[in-house]
């Protein structure tokens, strides 16, 4: 299995555990789209290829971890250990 799939699967897991619902592909291009045309909150850089961001999806802030060399979103984040 490739990386970025694997990271997939890991998001929708994450998703659906923190936030409830179903991490959608739609959901994800809006989201990516959205740390791409700078409408969500850099926090801070975790590697060469991490970075956190806050995106306000559906009315809620999620703070969320983006693979910028794969251009994807890898994991949701928890509010509480952010």
């Amino acid at each position: 299995m490739k990386k970025k799939k694997s990271e997939m699967i890991h998001l929708r897991k994450r998703w659906n555990e923190r936030v409830g619902g179903t991490m959608t592909k739609s959901l994800h291009d809006k989201i990516v789209a959205m740390i791409h045309s700078k409408q969500s909150t850099p926090i801070r850089k975790t590697s060469n290829r991490v970075t956190i961001h806050d995106v306000l999806v559906i009315g809620n802030i999620h703070r969320v971890a983006y693979d910028k060399e794969r251009k994807q979103i890898v994991t949701v984040l928890p509010r509480e250990e952010t």
